[in-house]
């Protein structure tokens, strides 16, 4: 399945850290420049099937309109600090 990640800045922008421990292909972002229309256009164009974050806390700051947009898919629960993981397939 492929992921759409965000992680913590000490990795650097768009560092593919958790989509190589993971096993996954994917794209990865930074909390700032992550958006619903980017996680909208991976989803249906490319078929990304999760969208996992590392720095949530962040996403919630920075990006309001992402935690909307996420509301509407499955939030899968994750037992780890600050880290939150959806489906999105069809809501």
């Amino acid at each position: 399945a492929l992921l759409i990640t965000t992680e913590y800045a000490r990795f650097g922008g768009n560092s593919p850290v958790l989509l190589h421990y993971a096993r996954r292909r994917g794209w990865s972002f930074d909390a700032g420049t992550i958006t619903p229309a980017v996680i909208e256009r991976l989803r249906t164009r490319y078929g990304a099937r999760y969208f996992v974050s590392l720095n949530w806390e962040d996403i919630e700051r920075l990006q309001p309109d992402v935690v909307a947009y996420l509301k509407k898919y499955v939030d899968i629960p994750v037992a780890a600090i600050d880290t939150r993981l959806y489906d999105l397939r069809d809501p």
